[in-house]
């Protein structure tokens, strides 16, 4: 028994087309984690934690070319970000390999053979490993120019055809996930109205520090306080929602002005949440916006009979900003 045992652990680790095999269809297995922690530990466990620089080349080609080439199985978004996990966990599983270079590399390479239609599953790709945009050299034209020249919504911009960008394009949105994408992206989705400019909150970056950030919140807070009816104040307002933990004191003292000089936003039954959410964030600014706090309570006292939604607002500051009352 010992001997066998001598004679597997002496044995060269599995390489060549069966090692390929056997990691693909593992890679290709329904079962295969989503989450890059887990997949890292589930390609330890195959041949290509101990595999040549050859080998792990074939993985990332094969993996590349499901992801951005094949059209019959890996079509939908989450497909492709499937891919980006593997392709992010093998630096970590290969170590003693140049693995990041080679996903580079073959990249640029399977760029070379996407056709228009396909380019936005590399930006897909690109929003899901963030060091390839940057690493493609004059072949970034080639995307930027797809960006720019997309048909965001081919149905119409009409309310009632409208339909959602991670249904019609949803590379547009992961393209905010590429720093040097990421104005470019906005500029678009900006164009398609406040239900994109939603949509897209959950992909901009968590800190919003980018340079196009400011111009977005500015737009934001243009179209909520210049509702001109009840209607627009709840579709800006969940744009507001979105964003409210980002806007600047200043953009903060516009909103929270909006609520006693707008009527069309302190009025619309519908707009409560964005309402609320301003006034929320205002009581945690409440030193650098005590004026303000106070000539919205004395309105919303003065008008409370209108409004129950009034009454409840005073209330409310009244109960957490002391001096105020």
């Amino acid at each position: 028994m010992r001997n066998a045992v001598d004679h597997l652990l002496s044995r060269e680790p599995l390489q060549g087309a069966e090692a390929l095999d056997r990691i693909m269809r593992d890679i290709r297995s329904d079962y295969f984690p989503g989450e890059q922690e887990s997949a890292v530990r589930r390609l330890k466990a195959t041949p290509i934690r101990h595999a040549r620089k050859s080998l792990i080349s074939s993985v990332v080609d094969i993996t590349l070319k499901d992801a951005l080439l094949d059209l019959n199985r890996y079509d939908q978004s989450q497909e492709i970000l499937n891919r980006c996990v593997v392709l992010k966990a093998l630096p970590e599983v290969a170590d003693s390999h140049p693995v990041r270079d080679i996903i580079v590399s073959k990249s640029t390479k399977v760029l070379d053979r996407m056709d228009d239609v396909q380019l936005g599953r590399f930006v897909f790709m690109c929003g899901g490993i963030d060091y390839i945009f940057p690493s493609i050299g004059n072949k970034q034209q080639r995307i930027t120019d797809y960006l720019q020249n997309i048909d965001v919504t081919p149905s119409g911009k009409d309310e009632t055809v409208w339909r959602p960008l991670s249904l019609v394009h949803p590379d547009l949105l992961f393209a905010l996930k590429v720093r040097q994408l990421r104005d470019l992206a906005m500029q678009r989705i900006k164009g398609e109205g406040p239900k994109a400019i939603a949509e897209a909150a959950p992909y901009l970056p968590e800190n919003m520090e980018w340079e196009g950030f400011h111009s977005l919140a500015e737009t934001v807070v243009d179209d909520f306080v210049n509702a001109s009816s009840y209607f627009e104040t709840e579709r800006y307002g969940k744009v507001v929602v979105q964003f409210i933990e980002h806007f600047d004191e200043v953009q903060m003292r516009r909103l929270l002005s909006s609520l006693r000089t707008n009527d069309q936003v302190y009025g619309a039954k519908l707009g409560e949440e964005p309402c609320n959410a301003i006034l929320n964030r205002a009581v945690q600014m409440c030193e650098t916006l005590e004026d303000e706090l106070q000539d919205l309570y004395k309105f919303c006292r003065d008008e409370q009979d209108k409004y129950q939604a009034l009454r409840e607002r005073a209330d409310f500051i009244e109960g957490h900003c002391a001096g105020i009352n």
